[in-house]
């Protein structure tokens, strides 16, 4: 077992643990998105479910890249009870059959994909979810669905609209750069209510900021981009002076949450994320400089990234009411984790 394998196998461990999974046995999943960073979490938990517990999970992951040795589950190709199926989802229909749980994680979040291919996004996150929809409809009516919009769809809310309930409308103008994301994801959360009036079981998510194992030094955010340029300049060089202000959640919080929301939630609409540490740009660069043993040069103040929120703090108070769910990552062991992981991975790839 390579040493990234590890790091993922513990924190499927670590999240078996924090919560009650046996609706999930001998069941039969569509996984879409499987080697995202959110989709492979949920392979390898179901993976580690069924070869520690026997579960007798049967799972289809579509991702739209044929593997590579650096995929995020290419180990799982032979894995029992799983099916790789290489598709689009936007045109192709790789599904068949009834299942009791669909889960629709696709699409793209690098926010340079927003501005290089706005209409393949959109089509991704309306189209695909469309498609699925209408496949649960006409043939797999029981299943639970879990579509994952986006926090983004908040825009920048103001101070008394932070920390940010599900309630909050959003402000984010079409005209914004990153609309064809932003709009797309909320157009497709109004579908979904749609089916859902029809008697169709889906439930929305809008996660924020995921950090974790399956985060390489190839992605574009602002993290990943700290993770490089300290691995291989041996030095970060920020932009600005990193004002801008985030709550981050590691990935075994955020699938613990979403599992909780897939498996037992009673509302349509939630938040999914952490409230337990908020930091700045700057500081999350000093953090990750410590760890790393690099220095860190501050730069000047300047606008950020067009369209970016300038803070990012979601209200779950939905999901700690509902499940008692509470993060329990702290950022420094969740950076130490996601570091392990891109250094030993370091030319990882191919994971749309």
């Amino acid at each position: 077992m390579t040493a990234r394998e590890e790091i993922v196998n513990e924190d499927a461990e670590r999240a078996v643990m924090r919560l009650d999974a046996s609706p999930l046995r001998g069941a039969r999943v569509l996984l879409a998105g499987a080697n995202g960073l959110l989709g492979s979490s949920f392979a390898h938990f179901f993976n580690h479910l069924n070869r520690s517990q026997g579960f007798g999970i049967s799972c289809d992951c579509v991702t739209k890249n044929e593997l590579s040795p650096e995929s995020r589950i290419y180990d799982l190709r032979e894995a029992s009870g799983f099916r790789i199926i290489q598709a689009n989802l936007a045109t192709d229909t790789p599904y068949d059959g009834a299942y009791d749980f669909v889960i629709y994680a696709a699409g793209y979040s690098a926010p340079l994909r927003f501005l290089r291919d706005p209409l393949e996004v959109v089509e991704v996150n309306y189209d695909g979810m469309k498609r699925l929809l209408r496949h649960v409809r006409e043939k797999s009516q029981r299943a639970k669905v879990l579509y994952f919009s986006s926090s983004e769809i908040y825009g920048s809310p103001p101070p008394e609209s932070i920390p940010t309930p599900e309630t909050y409308p959003g402000n984010s103008p079409v005209t914004n750069p990153r609309a064809c994301y932003v709009e797309s994801k909320r157009l497709t959360e109004v579908m979904c209510l749609i089916y859902r009036s029809q008697g169709i079981d889906v439930k929305i998510v809008r996660p924020a900021l995921t950090y974790g194992p399956g985060l390489g030094l190839q992605d574009e955010r602002v993290l990943s981009q700290f993770v490089r340029k300290a691995h291989l300049d041996k030095k970060i060089d920020m932009l600005d002076d990193g004002r801008d202000l985030r709550a981050y959640c590691y990935g075994e919080d955020m699938l613990v949450e979403l599992l909780l929301i897939l498996l037992k939630g009673k509302e349509v609409i939630y938040n999914a994320g952490s409230d337990r540490e908020e930091v700045s740009i700057k500081d999350l660069a000093l953090t990750i400089g410590s760890i790393m043993g690099v220095p860190v040069n501050v730069g000047a103040p300047r606008q950020g990234a067009v369209g970016a929120p300038g803070r990012v703090l979601l209200d779950i108070s939905k999901v700690r009411n509902e499940f008692g769910f509470a993060p329990k990552v702290t950022l420094e062991e969740g950076l130490r984790r996601t570091i392990q992981w891109a250094t030993s991975n370091s030319e990882n790839q191919n994971n749309e």
